[in-house]
């Protein structure tokens, strides 16, 4: 029934390019772009209408045939919508609308549409791409990634919304709220953004790395991803189904298993949870006190300076690595420099400590380290490809559940210019910091 609905409005669509052909002049194309956007109108009120319905409704089908036969004839009548057949087209076309007028009706009675909704709707299907941030900034922490948000928006091609604290990204969105709260509502339906979602024809969620980086961060994400799959954002050809990340290759780790099975980082930072905390470049982690730090990392940043016990590792630019971005596509960086001191490749370090423990790791070089990995996760052997998600994933995550705190999400990152050890040791970002905070230097300083 759908795909003959759907022929139906393309066939409509083609008759426009005949009435063009009639008699070409800038009379006749701007009579055609009106008959166009009627068409479309049409076209976009009943992709509503099919989703704000119950899909197996008897009522809807009936409707939706009727629509498709009012719908052809119109389309038969479009060469002469301005000539003889002037009547027919017109009666076709307000029939249409009159169904549509039902059918809306009928929703905003089971409690399925109101006012807002209809009208949210009405922009989106201008647009037929729709972003729902959930917990992050992106022009902060990813933006490459919101410079093309913005450019996709200037270009009227995308509708935005935002849960978390209201921040000027660069371009317009809908604060749908800022806590986890709103996220419920918009699952729920409560809230008119979950229409403009589902009616969009490719929508995109993306959860920010802080928003699960919280106690509840299992529960946001399984919330999350069953939002995605009720909009429609999980389908063949489309994975509209994102996590921001925050850190240079943390979608590597997750990709070889990288994850753990006990305790979340924000339950290891608790106080009196661990005796001991392994940090592997983790610098942006608040450790308790009465907790036995070692440390693996390279710029002397705030790991280190609460570090027990410190393992000099070599940085990105003085060893051959693999990287995954955040979009999934696989990376190599290649050695430009030797590290200097006592400092070793981070696999060297992890290596060295397993056989002093009695728990020798079974790889003696770097060729052989990957090997492994690459017989373990293959896809890391393909350089500069991306490997696509898998849909079952996505519902696995969904299935999990979780209950959701009330605090709101707040901001991962203060400080755009120093927001990574690398950053937070070179002096012209430190310079960019003050500027950009305003602060003004005395003589003395």
């Amino acid at each position: 029934m759908e795909l003959l609905w759907d022929l139906v409005f393309v066939f409509a669509i083609t008759q426009v390019t005949a009435l063009l052909a009639v008699r070409p002049s800038w009379g006749r194309f701007a009579q055609s772009m009106l008959v166009l956007a009627l068409i479309w109108w049409a076209w976009s009120a009943f992709v509503w209408a099919s989703n704000a319905l119950a899909a197996d409704s008897r009522r809807l089908r009936g409707f939706l045939l009727l629509a498709t036969v009012l719908i052809f004839i119109a389309g038969l009548a479009l060469p002469h919508a301005f000539g003889d057949e002037a009547v027919l087209f017109t009666s076709a076309y307000v029939l249409v609308r009159m169904v549509h007028v039902k059918l809306y009706i009928d929703a905003a009675r089971e409690g399925r549409a109101g006012a807002r909704a209809i009208i949210g709707f009405g922009v989106t299907t201008g647009i037929g791409m729709v972003l729902l941030i959930i917990g992050a900034n992106p022009r902060k922490e990813a933006a490459v990634l919101n410079a093309r948000i913005r450019k996709r928006w200037r270009s009227g091609q995308l509708k935005v919304g935002l849960i978390g604290p209201k921040t000027d990204l660069t371009y317009d969105y809908d604060h749908i709220g800022a806590g986890a709260d709103s996220l419920s509502d918009v699952a729920a339906g409560k809230h008119s953004f979950a229409t403009v979602l589902k009616a969009a024809k490719n929508p995109i969620v993306l959860v920010g790395a802080g928003a699960a980086a919280r106690h509840d961060g299992a529960a946001i994400l399984s919330l999350a991803a069953k939002v995605a799959l009720e909009i429609g954002a999980i389908k063949d050809g489309w994975n509209g189904f994102a996590v921001l990340h925050d850190a240079a290759s943390r979608v590597g780790a997750l990709d070889i298993g990288f994850t753990g099975t006990g305790l979340s980082a924000a339950q290891m930072t608790t106080f009196g949870t661990l005796d001991v905390l392994f940090l592997l470049g983790a610098d942006e982690t608040t450790v308790p006190d009465g907790t036995f730090v070692i440390y693996i990392g390279t710029h002397g940043d705030r790991g280190a300076h609460r570090a027990d016990v410190i393992l000099p590792g070599a940085a990105y630019t003085e060893k051959s690595a693999i990287y995954v971005n955040t979009e999934g596509r696989v990376q190599m960086s290649g050695r430009a420099a030797f590290p200097p001191g006592e400092a070793r490749e981070d696999w060297a370090v992890v290596r060295a400590l397993s056989e002093a423990m009695g728990k020798k790791l079974p790889y003696d070089s770097l060729a052989t380290l990957r090997q492994a990995i690459f017989k373990a996760v293959p896809h890391l052997m393909r350089i500069d490809q991306i490997e696509p998600g898998k849909a079952g994933d996505i519902k696995a995550l969904a299935g999990r559940g979780g209950a959701l705190e009330k605090p709101a999400f707040k901001p991962l990152i203060e400080d755009y210019y120093l927001t990574n050890p690398i950053a937070r040791a070179s002096a012209v970002m430190a310079e960019c910091s003050r500027l950009a905070s305003g602060q003004m230097l005395t003589a003395a300083e």
